[in-house]
């Protein structure tokens, strides 16, 4: 079995608590809390892994993406963003982005997905139920790929027990620190503190 890779996030002591080299490629990994400290970390990411010469995709549900950033990061070239309107659109671009084989794909907004019809609730953890197997039994998901999941809820107990189970690495932002649970299930971690400078 060839030995796992990870993508830096660009903040040296994240990278040294979470595995040494940063977040895990053929992996799903979970990022929630502070909301400008999720855009700054993935945004990092984008950078880090732009600077390798990879590329990425940005599916964007939160809407909080646009070019003019990416143009000033100097990112236009490396990233594509996807912004899905619906459910079958939704299932459209994270199929596309799978497929891509791309370095990394960033999901903005996990727990915002549109539902499927105008008289459903929406139900985010419904639609990665059913995506994921999907993705993964159709081999969609490269070993090479990572996965940056940024959920807008701001503490442990309101996310979906789905995306819990899904991660492989979650990661809690608040107050520039960092809490790193490397268990899908534990609601303790390790925290390091954020060097916006580094």
């Amino acid at each position: 079995m060839p030995s796992k890779t990870f993508l830096p996030t660009g903040i040296t002591a994240l990278d040294h608590l979470i595995s040494g080299e940063g977040i895990p490629r053929g992996a799903f990994s979970l990022l929630f809390g502070q909301s400008t400290l999720r855009t700054f970390l993935a945004l990092r990411v984008l950078q880090a892994t732009a600077q390798k010469g990879g590329n990425a995709f940005w599916i964007d549900w939160k809407g909080e993406m646009d070019f003019p950033t990416l143009e000033k990061l100097d990112l236009v070239d490396s990233t594509n963003i996807l912004r899905p309107s619906s459910w079958l659109d939704s299932c459209d671009c994270v199929q596309a982005a799978f497929e891509t084989g791309f370095d990394l794909i960033v999901l903005n907004g996990v727990d915002v997905i549109p539902p499927r019809s105008e008289n459903e609730i929406a139900t985010s953890a419904a639609f990665w139920v059913k995506i994921l197997p999907r993705i993964r039994q159709n081999g969609w998901w490269s070993p090479n790929t990572a996965v940056l999941a940024l959920s807008s809820q701001p503490h442990w107990d309101h996310l979906p027990t789905t995306l819990k189970y899904q991660a492989e690495l979650i990661i809690e932002l608040e107050n520039r620190y960092a809490t790193v649970r490397k268990s899908r299930i534990s609601q303790s971690g390790e925290t390091a503190a954020l060097n916006l400078a580094d």
